[in-house]
C-alpha cells in the first residue's frame, strides 16, 4: 500500500478514536502531538505514567502510546494498571534502548507493539494503521455477535449459532429447554447432542449412514422433523431448519420450531407414541410405589373370582424400572394366580393400578407384577357386588311387549343391574331405551324368577358378539329375591374358590 493511501486510510478510520500519548521529553511530546492530531480528532498528552493513568481513567482512550523510562511511574507500571481497567485498549511502547528484559516485561503486561526511538513518521503510521484496523475489526465482530445475540433472544424458536459444528451462541429458550446454565455448559452437552434426537418414523436422527448435523448443514433451508425430550422427559416435536450466515463462511444457524401442540407425532409413528406413553406411565407408577416404600406404607390388593371380590393388604418389598415385588396372604396369591393379574390401590394413588403376574412364590408369599398400567375405575368404589351366575340360567329380553329372538348369556348380576352377552344386535337397540327382562336363576330345587323393567345403560361390540349392561328400573319389587340370590351365590363362589388348585 502506498504511503499516501496509508495516511488517508488511517485518517479515515481513526477519526472517532481517542489516543493517549505519554512522554516525559517535552520536545518529543510536542513533535508527536503535532503528527497525531493529523489523524486523531482527540489526542490526550501526559508527562509521566502517573498522570497518564489518571487521564486514562478519565477519558478511557482506545490507543495508548507510552515511553518506558519516566519519573513518578514507569510506562510498564502504568500499563499494568491500565490492563486492570481495560483489556481491549491497544498499547504501543516506545524506547531508545534495545533492552530484552524490558521487551519481555512489555509482552507480559500485554503490549501490542514495541517501537524503537527515534520513530520515523512512516513507521508510526504503519503501526497505528494496523492497530486501528484491529480495533475496528474487533468492534465490528462484537457488534455482529451482539446483533446475533439480540436476534436470538427475541425469537420464539430455540436457536443455535454454529461455527462449523461448534455452538457459539444459543438463546435463553435453548438453555432453559435443556436445563443448561451457560454457553460453556451447553458446548460440552452439544458433543453428545445426537443422543437427544429420539427415534421416530420419518424423523431425522442418527442412524447407520446418517449423521444428523451433516444432513442439516448439507441441506440449508430444508425442513426436518425431529423429536427431543425436554428436562421433564416429555417428548416435543420440532421442525428443524438451518440457515447460512451472510458473509460468514462456516457459520450457520439452527432453528428448532416447537409444533408439539399440533399433535402430529402419532400421525408419523403411532406405535412410537404409544410405547413412549406406556414407558412414561410406567415410570410414573414406579415413582408412586417408591413413595409407598419410603413411607413403609401398605397397599390394598384386589382380585375377583366370577365376580367375587378378593381383597387383602400387600407389603411392598422391592421394585425396579418395570416391575414390583410384594408379599401378600395365601388367599390373595390364589386369586392372583387365577386372574394372572392384580389390581392395587393406595391412598396416594390417583387411580387404581393393574399389574400382570410375572412370578409367584407360595413359600415366601412373594408376588412379582409387570406391565403396570393405570385403570379408570377403582375396585373399592364398586357400589354393588356383581356375581357370575351358574351356567344353568336364562334371560329373555322383551321390547315393546315382544320377545327378542336372540341368544343371550348372563355375564354378571347385582341387585342394581345385569350384564348380558348377545350373539347379534337387534334393530332399535339404543342406549336409554326401556326393556323388560325375564331372568331365571338356579337356586337349588326352586329357581329364582325375576321379571322387571331395565334401561339399556352401556353397549360394546366385541369380535363375535355384543356386551350390554342393563340398569334395573323397578328393582324394589325384586330386591329381596336379588339380595338373597347374590348373597347365596357369593357363599357358593367362596367355597368353589377355596377348592381351586394353586396352578389354576
Amino acid at each position: 500500500m502506498e504511503k499516501n493511501t496509508k495516511y488517508k486510510e488511517l485518517a479515515t478510520i481513526s477519526e472517532k478514536l481517542v489516543i493517549l500519548y505519554v512522554e516525559d521529553n517535552l520536545g518529543l511530546q510536542k513533535q508527536a502531538n503535532k503528527v497525531l492530531k493529523k489523524f486523531f480528532k482527540t489526542v490526550i498528552v501526559a508527562n509521566d505514567g502517573e498522570e497518564g493513568l489518571t487521564l486514562f481513567k478519565k477519558y478511557n482512550p482506545d490507543i495508548v502510546i507510552t515511553d518506558i523510562q519516566m519519573p513518578n511511574m514507569s510506562g510498564l507500571e502504568m500499563i499494568k494498571h491500565i490492563r486492570d481497567l481495560n483489556l481491549d485498549a491497544q498499547v504501543i511502547v516506545t524506547s531508545a534502548f534495545d533492552d530484552k528484559e524490558k521487551l519481555l516485561e512489555a509482552i507480559d503486561v500485554g503490549v501490542n507493539k514495541y517501537l524503537k526511538k527515534p520513530i520515523a513518521v512512516d513507521v508510526l503510521v504503519e503501526a497505528l494503521l494496523k492497530i486501528t484496523q484491529n480495533i475496528i475489526r474487533d468492534r465490528n465482530q462484537k457488534l455482529f455477535h451482539q446483533y446475533i445475540h439480540d436476534v436470538f433472544e427475541h425469537q420464539d424458536n430455540m436457536l443455535m449459532l454454529l461455527d462449523n459444528k461448534e455452538p457459539i451462541i444459543v438463546n435463553k429458550k435453548t438453555l432453559d429447554f435443556f436445563n443448561k446454565k451457560s454457553i460453556t455448559e451447553f458446548k460440552n452437552f452439544f458433543k453428545s447432542f445426537d443422543s437427544c434426537l429420539l427415534t421416530h418414523n420419518n424423523f431425522l436422527y442418527n442412524q447407520e449412514g446418517i449423521e444428523w448435523l451433516n444432513v442439516v448443514q448439507s441441506n440449508m433451508g430444508k425442513l426436518f422433523n425431529v423429536k427431543i425430550a425436554n428436562k421433564e422427559q416429555e417428548s416435543r416435536h420440532f421442525i428443524l431448519k438451518s440457515y447460512d450466515v451472510p458473509q460468514k463462511k462456516g457459520f450457520n444457524i439452527l432453528s428448532f420450531d416447537d409444533i408439539t401442540e399440533l399433535n402430529l407425532l402419532s400421525v408419523y409413528d403411532k406405535d412410537a407414541v404409544k410405547n413412549e406413553d406406556r414407558e412414561k406411565e410406567q415410570s410414573t407408577i414406579i415413582n408412586l410405589f417408591k413413595i409407598v416404600k419410603r413411607n413403609q406404607s401398605q397397599v390394598r390388593l384386589y382380585n375377583s373370582y366370577k365376580g367375587l371380590n378378593i381383597s387383602n393388604t400387600g407389603a411392598l418389598i422391592d421394585m425396579d424400572e418395570s416391575e414390583i415385588k410384594f408379599k401378600t396372604p395365601y388367599l390373595q396369591q390364589r386369586a392372583i394366580i387365577f386372574n394372572k393379574y392384580c389390581t392395587i390401590e393406595s391412598e396416594i394413588f390417583p387411580k387404581a393400578i393393574k399389574g400382570d403376574l410375572k412370578k409367584i412364590d407360595f413359600e415366601t408369599q412373594e408376588v412379582i407384577l409387570e406391565n403396570l398400567t393405570f385403570l379408570n375405575s377403582k375396585p373399592s368404589e364398586q357400589v354393588h357386588v356383581r356375581v357370575v351366575p351358574e351356567e344353568t340360567h336364562k334371560v329373555s329380553i322383551f321390547f315393546e311387549k315382544r320377545r327378542l329372538g336372540i341368544n343371550t348369556e348372563i355375564l354378571d348380576i347385582s341387585i342394581d343391574g345385569i350384564g348380558v352377552l348377545l350373539d347379534v344386535l337387534p334393530p332399535k337397540f339404543n342406549i336409554g331405551d326401556i326393556f323388560r327382562l325375564n331372568i331365571v336363576l338356579d337356586n337349588g330345587k326352586i329357581p329364582i324368577i325375576v321379571d322387571l323393567e331395565a334401561k339399556l345403560y352401556r353397549l360394546s361390540e366385541k369380535k363375535r358378539n355384543f356386551e350390554v349392561v342393563f340398569v334395573f328400573e323397578d328393582k324394589i319389587k325384586s330386591k329381596k329375591k336379588l339380595v338373597d340370590y347374590v348373597s347365596k351365590r357369593q357363599m357358593s363362589l367362596i367355597r368353589e374358590f377355596k377348592g381351586l388348585k394353586n396352578d389354576q
